[in-house]
């Protein structure tokens, strides 16, 4: 027999389920915050429930895809490699966070706010100069080596 019956009402065993004294249709079934719900196509989170497979919560609210989304302190940021730099969402493919700063992905220093790549520049005294091809550093000062030259921690001119 196919027939059963939850609490004082009768139902079928083939397509439905009794779960803590409810009838939900399916036999995938689950209760979240008293209401019957797939668990192929939704899923709960602490009583709230979010209607697809991949779905997630953030601040309490439903998102779509837990792969495509990330969810940071409250802030829900899109794409697969979202990330978090002082409250605002970015692609840690494209951009990196350096000290609270958003920069380019090939930066990899901050002089006085200010993105750099140390490679080919250098912050002095909160001021960033590119060294390459000419602009050089002599103690602690840039010069351009076109015209000037390091003797000894001193730039001089370099034609006189």
């Amino acid at each position: 027999m196919n027939a059963a019956l939850c609490g004082r009402k009768c139902f079928s065993k083939l397509f439905q389920q009794c779960l803590n004294g409810t009838i939900c249709n399916g036999t995938n079934s689950a209760i979240c915050a008293g209401t019957c719900y797939d668990r192929n196509s939704q899923k709960c989170f602490n009583e709230i429930l979010c209607n697809g497979s991949n779905a997630g919560i953030c601040a309490g609210k439903c998102f779509n895809n837990v792969y495509s989304q990330r969810c940071f302190d409250g802030v829900l940021c899109n794409g697969f490699n979202s990330g978090m730099c002082n409250g605002k969402c970015y692609d840690r493919l494209s951009q990196t966070c350096i000290d609270g700063i958003l920069c380019n992905s090939t930066d990899n220093a901050v002089c006085n706010g200010k993105c750099y790549n140390s490679i080919f520049q250098k912050c002095l005294q909160g001021v960033v100069y590119t060294l390459w091809p000419s602009i050089l550093v002599c103690a602690d000062k840039s010069y351009n080596s076109d015209y000037e030259k390091c003797v000894g921690g001193i730039v001089t001119p370099l034609y006189t």
